[in-house]
């Protein structure tokens, strides 16, 4: 099964698919899910805090949160390409 996450930073719409396992992992504590995304060829990195049900977001490589998102989605199907 395939998972997306999606939301909304700075006018941009991002969506990331991850395989289920690795969201499930992520959201047991057993491993740090890691999601990038380009915008104007800079490249970012987010992580989710399910904790305070917020994304995170990073220059790419960074350890200094640059901005977070509060509103996001996440869906599953086994269609997701």
């Amino acid at each position: 099964m395939q998972a997306v996450i999606s939301f909304n930073w700075r006018g941009h719409n991002i969506a990331q698919f991850f395989d289920w396992e690795y969201l499930k992992d992520d959201i047991n504590g057993k491993d740090d899910l890691w999601g990038e995304f380009e915008i104007d060829n800079t490249t970012f990195q987010f992580q989710i805090l399910w904790e305070s049900s917020t994304i995170t977001i990073f220059n790419f490589g960074g350890y200094e949160c640059i901005d977070s998102v509060t509103n996001f989605s996440v869906s599953f199907s086994e269609t997701f390409m």
